[in-house]
């Protein structure tokens, strides 16, 4: 077996994901395209709006069960052109306005930091699981693994590594998984942010913090 599903997403065991990316950026742009039949500006939706509508539909599809995903370069940089043609038709901008240029006007952020975001807040929810929940002890496990070896035992597993060493919250969730803390949502989330913005974007912006928290 090559493949299975899950919750509706296909996991392939090589963790080659081209296919599917492929099938999630068409099914995103036929959506935009649908809510373009209802005017996107002048004379109907506003920007504001209309990106709203598109973080809410057309990314959501886009990237459904990216938390377990394996993704190559190769895909993001697909759903990131994909992304930054939605941005640049929602704000009515020239073609050949500056890839940072669409992005930061709105002030969406990239898919690739959205991913990290997703995979970040499931390793949240999961360890705010009850202690004697199955997900909960499976995560812990594999996760010790990596913290007892230094080496992480699937590829995926080390690109959350990555991740939590990226924002530094490495050292976080060590201590929550020993017993030390307990983080609500909030808080996880408001520690990814001050990360985010005090280490990469140098940025608070309301849009941007109102796309981090999923508003």
């Amino acid at each position: 077996m090559n493949s299975y599903c899950h919750l509706g997403v296909i996991i392939h065991i090589d963790g080659n994901n081209s296919e599917r990316v492929e099938k999630h950026v068409g099914r995103s742009r036929r959506e935009l395209n649908a809510m373009s039949g209802m005017g996107i500006c002048p004379g109907g939706l506003d920007p504001t709006v209309a990106g709203k509508l598109y973080w809410r539909v057309c990314m959501t599809t886009m990237l459904y069960g990216s938390e377990v995903w394996l993704s190559s370069g190769k895909d993001i940089d697909m759903m990131e052109i994909a992304h930054r043609q939605a941005a640049r038709r929602i704000q009515w901008l020239p073609e050949k306005t500056k890839n940072a240029a669409v992005l930061a006007t709105i002030g969406w952020l990239h898919v690739n930091t959205e991913i990290e975001r997703k995979k970040l807040m499931l390793l949240g929810s999961l360890l705010r699981m009850p202690e004697e929940s199955l997900h909960r002890n499976v995560l812990i496990f594999r996760y010790n693994r990596i913290r007892d070896c230094c080496k992480p035992t699937q590829k995926y597993h080390g690109l959350v590594k990555q991740d939590l060493d990226r924002y530094q919250l490495k050292s976080v969730v060590d201590d929550w998984i020993d017993g030390k803390i307990w983080i609500g949502k909030f808080m996880w989330i408001l520690g990814w942010l001050k990360m985010r913005v005090f280490f990469l974007e140098k940025s608070t912006s309301p849009k941007f913090i109102e796309c981090l928290l999923g508003y």
